[in-house]
């Protein structure tokens, strides 16, 4: 499990401070399309490789492991590198000489030399050994969670202890990075943000265990955890602590959600 290791941001794929979500699926109609479909075949491919190899590592003997994990390493950023430049090659910028840009073309031409810049530091990477922050759950988890490589995707359980982070303690940029949940609503609290996640990375019939504040039941910031719970779980029990101090270090109310 060494090659399973790794440290990145579980909420948003993230390397380094560029955003990096990879288009897994070849988007119908994209068959001619220049940039679209060829970058996304090799990135499918890229994956079925990262599978053979990882159940290959399990069945390795101790001198091909190191290997193995290389391997899989290298194939990580393939996958990286390519979907960066389907990233850029998708969004061309042509500058029109004589006319001003305008401040959305200005940030775009941000973005786009910063996708350039983060492709660099990527390709860099394939020369070396150095270590790399980046955490994609159907990357890191293909044989579990990508329906390229396994149809019927999910975990049977997902236990977890989420931070506790009130959004008025996150910064304007997190926030933003945050927008694609449907419990980042109003005052939320990043550990509403980890059930919403749980739903998506437990199969049909799976189970969700999460120790977490019970604030949420009566206070207007779990107003929308409320409802996606009551959408989309079927709750098993919930385990109240009231007054006890669970965490000696922090003072909060803690229950079970099962």
């Amino acid at each position: 499990m060494a090659y399973k290791i790794v440290v990145g941001n579980s909420l948003v794929s993230k390397f380094g401070d560029e955003i990096i979500e990879i288009d897994w699926e070849i988007a119908e109609g994209t068959q001619n399309n220049l940039f679209g479909n060829p970058y996304q075949e090799e990135i499918q491919e890229f994956l079925k490789q990262i599978s053979l190899k990882q159940r290959e590592y399990f069945t390795a003997n101790r001198n091909n492991k190191p290997r193995l994990t290389k391997e899989i390493r290298l194939l990580k950023l393939e996958i990286l590198s390519k979907q960066l430049e389907l990233m850029i090659n998708s969004n061309p910028f042509d500058k029109q000489e004589g006319k001003k840009l305008t401040k959305a073309q200005n940030e775009r031409i941000d973005e786009i030399n910063s996708w350039k810049r983060t492709l660099e530091e990527v390709n860099s990477l394939k020369t070396n050994n150095k270590p790399f922050n980046h955490f994609d759950w159907r990357l890191d988890f293909p044989e579990i969670l990508n329906p390229i490589v396994n149809k019927h995707t999910g975990f049977d359980i997902v236990v977890g202890n989420p931070p506790y982070i009130e959004s008025k303690k996150l910064s304007k940029e997190a926030k933003d990075v945050f927008k694609g949940y449907q419990t980042a609503s109003g005052k939320f609290d990043v550990f509403c943000l980890f059930i919403e996640l749980s739903s998506n990375l437990i199969k049909q019939n799976g189970i969700h265990c999460f120790i977490n504040p019970t604030t949420f039941f009566n206070k207007d910031y779990g107003k929308a955890l409320r409802s996606f719970i009551s959408n989309k779980f079927n709750v098993l029990e919930i385990f109240d602590f009231n007054d006890y101090q669970v965490f000696p270090t922090a003072i909060t109310y803690t229950g079970v959600l099962y």
